[in-house]
């Protein structure tokens, strides 16, 4: 479970960015829905930063 929400976070993270600079916005803001797990938060964010020259704010959704 842990992995299918890193991979569901990481994915979300990185369409909300790619579509924030195709936007040529200088953040973007977007809604997990991996519950309480922090981890898969952190590593989303991490990958973008990583890859994209933008600053990324996700929201866990705590609804499951």
């Amino acid at each position: 479970m842990g992995e299918q929400n890193k991979q569901k976070a990481v994915q979300s993270a990185m369409d909300a960015a790619d579509a924030a600079l195709s936007g040529n916005k200088p953040f973007c803001v977007t809604h997990v829905d991996v519950g309480l797990d922090t981890t898969a938060v952190r590593e989303a964010v991490i990958k973008v930063m990583d890859k994209k020259v933008l600053t990324l704010f996700i929201f866990a959704l705590l609804l499951k």
